[in-house]
């Protein structure tokens, strides 16, 4: 059915303040650090000179803080303070626009009491992280070049250009308060109005989402391969289990995804929608497709669609049902890992959703395909629950297969220790080698593989 043209209209109005809101904050910074240069400059007079350059004494560095401190007034009062009262206004009217689009979109919606303290919450953590972020970017350099200055007797001259860097930038470098506070504000804006769709979201127990919002050359792969797409809450879910991706916040997982969404710096939103106007493509595709992540972090040239589509393919035919992340890293030897991820509320660890494939360089991209064949083997195994980790009876940690105690976590580790100790005797870590790719998972696995381990005894 799609979107009405009033729903659409508040989508795209909301999504574009995600974006516009910060931006016109940051322009403000502009205007006020040039405004204010003069003003700034005007302090240094504090300072005794002799020859045009600052005199090393004890009346100067008493006056280092005298002089900081006044800078960070002129700089964040009056108009500065403006700017933020105008933003925490635009906190609210971006919340009413969030409850309009529920309104139309809903039946029987009603505003959660608890939305309105998670707004008011949002805009004091706005204001406390704005003046930290000053301190940090601004304060805190202008201390410490200011002191630099007087210790040492710069001259004005070199005292005011310091100065206009710090405060206005040049061609390479914004400034300070422009700096300080760009990314506070994009945070603070795009994580409150996530905050807000999220608790209303749980409210009405919405199972499909939208992930929307702008595509810009900043956009990092995380957003644009979900951009425009539906899904259902579960997989929005599991894309907290995801180990890692560029931007990624601490402390994103299933529950807090819905608000961290891309990580920092992100603009899009997670929006609820009704399953009446989700395409029949996402009911169907969402159970069966997966998106693909890929980082290369290794420093050599892969061919990341080629190895993004084989993945894919293979996660359709392992029946996966969880987004998929790859990192590619450099190191000594070349292979793959999945790791353990945290126990469940069963105290139950199943493999975290992300495959590392570690190259020396050597490593083909057919042979990186068959590494993806094998560890995406071991996620099958374990969101079919058949391997899993988990204590005995015995409170020890143990690997279960297709539903038994198999072996103690400990003699699994002693197996894999013995394997990779380059200071074990060779034949030690052949039978090491023969043990660990005779377990029934990894005989699984190497199924899968085509011929990877192989090539690894021989």
């Amino acid at each position: 059915m799609g979107f009405s043209d009033e729903i659409k209209r508040l989508v795209e109005l909301k999504v574009e303040r995600l974006e516009s809101i910060p931006d016109a904050f940051a322009n403000r910074m502009v205007a006020i650090q040039r405004a204010k240069f003069s003003e700034v400059l005007s302090l240094l007079d504090e300072l005794d000179y002799s020859n045009g350059s600052i005199v090393v004494s004890q009346s100067n560095l008493l006056k280092i803080e005298q002089i900081t401190e006044q800078v960070k007034e002129v700089l964040t009062s009056g108009e500065f303070e403006t700017v933020v009262g105008e933003l925490l206004n635009e906190f609210d009217e971006q919340a009413a626009i969030t409850y309009k689009y529920f309104d139309a979109s809903f039946d029987a919606f009603e505003i959660p009491t608890i939305a309105n303290e998670i707004l008011a919450q949002k805009k004091r953590e706005a204001v406390i992280d704005l003046l930290n972020s000053t301190d940090q970017y601004l304060t805190n350099p202008m201390r410490q070049g200011l002191s630099n200055a007087v210790t040492t007797g710069a001259s004005r001259k070199d005292v005011i250009s310091l100065f206009k860097l710090l405060i206005e930038g040049d061609e390479n470098t914004v400034g300070r308060l422009e700096r300080s506070t760009r990314q506070i504000v994009s945070d603070t804006f795009a994580l409150n109005d996530r905050a807000i769709t999220n608790e209303v979201a749980k409210q009405i127990k919405a199972d499909w989402f939208l992930y929307t919002g702008g595509l810009l050359k900043t956009t990092r792969p995380f957003c644009k391969s979900r951009n425009g797409k539906f899904y259902r809450r579960s997989d929005v879910e599991s894309w907290g289990e995801l180990e890692d991706w560029d931007g990624r916040m601490a402390g994103t997982d299933e529950k807090t995804i819905f608000v961290t969404a891309g990580g920092y710096n992100c603009q899009h939103s997670i929006l609820p929608v009704s399953e009446s106007v989700v395409p029949n493509k996402f009911k169907t595709q969402s159970e069966s497709d997966v998106n693909i992540d890929i980082s290369n972090k290794s420093g050599f040239d892969v061919n990341i669609n080629e190895l993004k589509q084989h993945a894919q393919l293979k996660s359709k035919e392992y029946g996966l049902t969880s987004d998929i992340g790859i990192t590619i890293k450099k190191a000594n030897s070349s292979g793959g890992s999945v790791g353990w991820g945290l126990p469940n509320k069963d105290g139950v660890l199943k493999f975290q959703n992300h495959i590392s494939i570690e190259t020396d360089g050597t490593l083909s991209i057919s042979k990186m395909k068959q590494v993806i064949n094998h560890e995406a083997k071991h996620l099958q195994q374990s969101q079919t629950n058949k391997m899993f980790l988990k204590k005995n009876d015995s409170n020890r940690w143990a690997i279960f297969w297709e539903g038994k105690e198999f072996m103690r976590m400990d003699e699994y580790t002693k197996i894999t220790k013995r394997m990779s100790n380059p200071r074990t005797k060779y034949a030690t870590r052949l039978k090491a080698l023969r043990e660990y790719v005779n377990l029934p998972w990894e005989l699984e696995a190497h199924l899968a593989d085509g011929d990877a381990f192989n090539s690894l005894l021989k």
